[in-house]
């Protein structure tokens, strides 16, 4: 089993002096299921070091390296400021509050509801049975800082310092996020 690929679209580069180029792939089989993909390179010896095409939306366009970079950069740091966070003392304190509370609960069922309100993305009860293997276990797999805010919730308590830690995190990665400034037309414009 392959893929069978085929040049989709070539374009001028912005230097004018090669081509971005889209590839086409997809599964060689007849039960690919329609599943397929692009792959992109740029042939121009100027361009490759200052441009990448990236796929934003339903769009591949080209952006510069150098946004690119400061994007990685503020993925990377937002995933160092989550994990300081998380190591927190007043965290730790909420964590360990929260995993007490969810071993106290009379049954599995009482545990999955409590752990539905703080994770939305807990899943059915029966999946939550069979990977359920204590309070300990499910919170250090589970729970991230944007739990955090429901945890506090669940607790009754309120806390502003975590609040305002919780926004800077959040901050940064909306910044993260935001799509990069496209330097030139889509080379694909139906992204799948």
């Amino acid at each position: 089993m392959g893929m069978e690929h085929f040049e989709y679209k070539r374009i001028t580069c912005l230097c004018g002096k090669g081509s971005f180029v889209a590839r086409h792939y997809s599964p060689d089989y007849p039960f690919g299921g329609g599943s397929y993909q692009y792959r992109y390179s740029i042939e121009c010896e100027e361009c490759i070091n200052k441009y990448e095409i990236v796929e934003q939306g339903k769009v591949a366009v080209p952006v510069l390296l150098s946004d690119l970079n400061l994007q990685k950069e503020l993925f990377k740091r937002w995933h160092q400021m989550s994990a300081e966070f998380m190591k927190h003392e007043i965290v730790a304190q909420y964590i360990e509050k929260f995993t007490s509370l969810l071993a106290k609960q009379p049954s599995i069922a009482a545990a999955h509801r409590l752990a539905s309100i703080v994770d939305s993305g807990v899943g059915s009860y029966s999946s939550f049975c069979r990977s359920w293997s204590g309070a300990a276990p499910w919170v250090q797999r589970n729970i991230r800082p944007n739990n955090l805010p429901s945890i506090i919730n669940v607790l009754e308590a309120e806390d502003k310092k975590v609040t305002s830690m919780l926004s800077e995190i959040d901050s940064v990665l909306k910044k993260a996020q935001t799509d990069l400034k496209s330097q030139g037309v889509p080379l694909v414009d139906n992204v799948p």
